[in-house]
């Protein structure tokens, strides 16, 4: 869109002009190498960077009080970007000068930014009532009012097809890290597919961000979530539930006698929950449940952690519970 308002307005489709780069930075460059979902402080200190590079490159001669305010703008965000990692705004927990300073330069965004170098570079280059001025003018509202559109969101919602999802990582043997437009809520049954593996898993948990919604779904088949892994982007619908209530995957800080796991649905602390161990199920009564926050590029979600100790595993033959002497399988 960008190159053909140029080629429109000069005749060029990649014109060497300052503001035909701010808007190749805009939105195409920089939203996807550097900020994808909000900018960190290194980013908005590299886009601050290129900004006063760009600036460099410009005249500045029509429009001199606008270039100085820029140039004002973006020093400021620079300094507390820097600030934001001299102090450690990095951290889990940052101090609050840390953490003030991360917030203000996180207004240096990308598009905030190189739309300013456009819009003066406009004005350096042609007359405000010249046509190619109007014409690029135009075509960068455009450019940017369809770039803030979720255009997979919107084709799913329009067709009702089923979603694609990116695979971005594997936790633990059977738990996959996935995002796509939509996820369903926690405690849902999906299936995945893609051309060579079909597999149910269950949606753990479920981080709404900007532009799309970050999920963990536990698949029961160790292999089926490799081969799910291995090929990147699946396809993922929301399919009929169990007879039988999956209510998490076993986590991080169990042992052979204690559960602990991010309950996905809800439960009151008494009630008994099982663990499949081949043809059996171990037996684990809740004990305690706590609020925890699970952080990811882009969103945060409180989840709630449940712990349970362990009753046995029903014995058949002496028909009676038995200790089971091992962890609970991850799986």
């Amino acid at each position: 869109m960008l190159a053909l308002g140029a080629y429109l307005a000069v005749g060029e489709v990649i014109p060497r002009e300052v503001w035909f780069a701010s808007g190749l930075l805009a939105v195409v460059v920089n939203p996807v190498l550097l900020e994808p979902f909000y900018p960190r402080p290194y980013d908005v200190v590299a886009n601050c960077i290129l900004a006063a590079l760009l600036i460099a490159w410009s005249d500045r001669a029509a429009v001199e009080p606008g270039w100085i305010a820029l140039l004002i703008f973006i020093t400021g965000a620079a300094v507390l970007a820097v600030l934001a990692l001299l102090f450690g705004a990095s951290r889990r927990d940052p101090p609050g000068f840390a953490r003030s300073s991360r917030t203000l330069s996180s207004y240096a965004t990308s598009k905030v930014i190189y739309s300013s170098v456009f819009r003066l570079s406009l004005m350096e280059t042609f007359p405000v009532t010249s046509t190619d001025f109007w014409i690029l003018g135009v075509t960068w509202s455009i450019v940017i009012v369809l770039g803030s559109i979720n255009w997979q969101q919107v084709w799913t919602s329009v067709v009702r097809a089923p979603q694609p999802a990116r695979i971005e990582g594997l936790a633990g043997p059977g738990t996959l890290l996935v995002s796509a437009g939509d996820l369903p809520v926690p405690g849902r049954v999906v299936r995945l597919e893609t051309a060579q593996t079909k597999t149910e898993g269950v949606v753990v948990t479920r981080i709404r961000r900007l532009r799309d919604t970050w999920g963990q779904v536990h698949v029961s088949d160790p292999t089926q979530a490799e081969a799910l892994l291995n090929s990147g982007s699946v396809t993922l619908v929301e399919a009929n539930s169990p007879e039988r209530a999956i209510v998490g995957s076993v986590g991080a800080g169990s042992s052979e006698r204690r559960l602990v796991f991010t309950s996905a649905s809800p439960l009151e602390v008494g009630e008994v929950v099982a663990v499949r161990m081949g043809t059996t199920h171990v037996l684990y009564q809740l004990e305690s449940a706590s609020v925890e926050e699970m952080k990811v590029r882009g969103g945060s979600h409180l989840v709630v952690s449940a712990a349970a100790n362990q009753v046995g595993r029903f014995d058949p033959v002496a028909r009676r519970l038995r200790q089971h002497r091992w962890t609970p399988e991850s799986w």
